[in-house]
């Protein structure tokens, strides 16, 4: 009867030599983590939005409020032929029926354009007469464009050539104290205009930057360390 001892002692061996290899393959094999990697595996909350969709909100409310910024900082395009409609009124001023002062609105046209007034006046103390002040002497001169007499609410309509490129006080011919001033421009510039709205665009842009940079901090605060 042969014996068993040779059989296990070569079943010993082969298993011996099978850790041995499983051992040097799992010395050479390289071990990789996610926190090694930065991989961030942390997931958002259900109904929490993600940090990528906060950013992307962020962003586009800061592109809107840009862009609204530059339309009304921009203003309305004006006509090639404007109309004004101006009222007077002795001692208030000029203006729309219900917003008289002193001085009166500012009338912004390009050089050559063919502006027309509607002028009327709301108070009876006769007749008045709009016209451009030139050299600002208080006085109509030759060549400075002036209105026909108009006198009590009806509306009188009358139009003139903007041939003299500048910025000057128009007055009314029987109250000369009563002021306001037009702006002729060369074609393509801008008349002067107030910057709030671009500073307020500004500013928030700003304001939703910083946001932006706090959501990106407090989402690398929240990724779990190295262990």
């Amino acid at each position: 009867m042969r014996a068993l001892a040779p059989k296990t002692n070569r079943l010993s061996m082969d298993q011996s030599q099978s850790a041995l290899r499983e051992s040097v393959v799992s010395i050479q094999r390289p071990h990789f983590h996610a926190a090694d990697l930065c991989i961030d595996t942390s997931v958002d909350a259900p109904g929490e939005p993600s940090m990528t969709t906060s950013v992307r909100r962020l962003l586009l409310a800061t592109v809107a409020i840009a862009v609204a910024a530059s339309l009304v900082a921009a203003g309305p395009a004006r006509a090639a032929d404007p109309t004004f409609s101006l009222t007077v009124n002795d001692p208030a001023g000029w203006g729309p029926w219900d917003d008289l002062r002193n001085p009166g609105p500012t009338l912004s046209v390009d050089l050559g354009d063919n502006v027309t007034l509607l002028l009327n006046a709301s108070d009876g103390s006769g007749n008045h007469r709009w016209f451009i002040d030139y050299d600002n002497d208080t006085t109509q001169g030759a060549g400075e464009p002036a209105s026909p007499n108009f006198a009590g609410p009806t509306q009188i309509s009358w139009n003139f050539t903007a041939d003299r490129n500048g910025t000057f006080l128009y007055r009314d011919r029987f109250a000369t104290n009563l002021t306001g001033t037009i702006e002729v421009l060369v074609a393509g510039a801008a008349p002067a205009q107030d910057n709030t709205w671009i500073l307020v665009g500004v500013f928030l842009a700003i304001v939703a930057g910083v946001m932006v940079l706090f959501v990106f901090r407090d989402r690398f605060a929240q990724k779990p360390g190295k262990k």
